[in-house]
């Protein structure tokens, strides 16, 4: 559960700033340096921080998720934006079509496809942060029983946990790849 919230808030959280610095300098001037801060960080580091913030309930595994997933989507929408063809850009413009119609016909198709590739990366992102935050302080979860098994040196039920952690995220993995196909059929 904490996986999935953390994955749809962080692909909704990436997208919005990542627009944002995109289509706006200042915005752009004070995100790029704290997201590149943020991916700098090992993202480990900051699951103890929000279990003392948040509580060792869902809501700091979804933080976990989140700040990982927001991070990668932010920059896949950022990077994907700026490598559109300026002259696309201006010939839109030409034409009379605004901010709105340059989104919406040309920013949109561009990075669909960034946006989609690193949605699979990012899946396995949301799990890795649920999963991290639940084996630092959990009192139940698939992390909390991991951390369970590797104390009682059971390898069998570890290595059950591990691959009920692959079937999830093929699972979404293939949720994924089924909306690529969809989104991009026209490539």
């Amino acid at each position: 559960m904490a996986a999935f919230a953390g994955l749809l808030g962080g692909v909704a959280l990436g997208l919005a700033l990542g627009f944002a610095a995109a289509l706006s300098p200042v915005v752009a001037e004070l995100l790029e340096p704290a997201m590149i801060l943020l991916n700098a960080i090992p993202r480990v580091i900051l699951a103890p921080l929000f279990v003392i913030w948040l509580g060792i309930d869902l809501a700091s595994k979804v933080a976990l998720a989140l700040i990982l997933v927001t991070v990668l989507i932010f920059f896949a929408v950022y990077n994907g934006i700026r490598e559109v063809d300026r002259r696309l850009v201006e010939r839109v413009r030409t034409l009379g079509g605004g901010r709105a119609v340059l989104v919406r016909e040309v920013y949109v198709p561009s990075i669909t496809a960034w946006v989609m590739g690193n949605l699979k990366v990012a899946v396995g992102f949301a799990f890795t942060g649920a999963v991290v935050g639940e084996f630092v302080a959990s009192s139940r979860g698939l992390g909390y029983l991991l951390q369970f098994a590797q104390s009682t040196y059971n390898a069998a039920l570890s290595l059950a946990l591990v691959a009920i952690i692959m079937v999830f995220a093929l699972a979404l993995f293939a949720v994924a790849e089924r909306l690529e196909r969809r989104l991009l059929r026209w490539r």
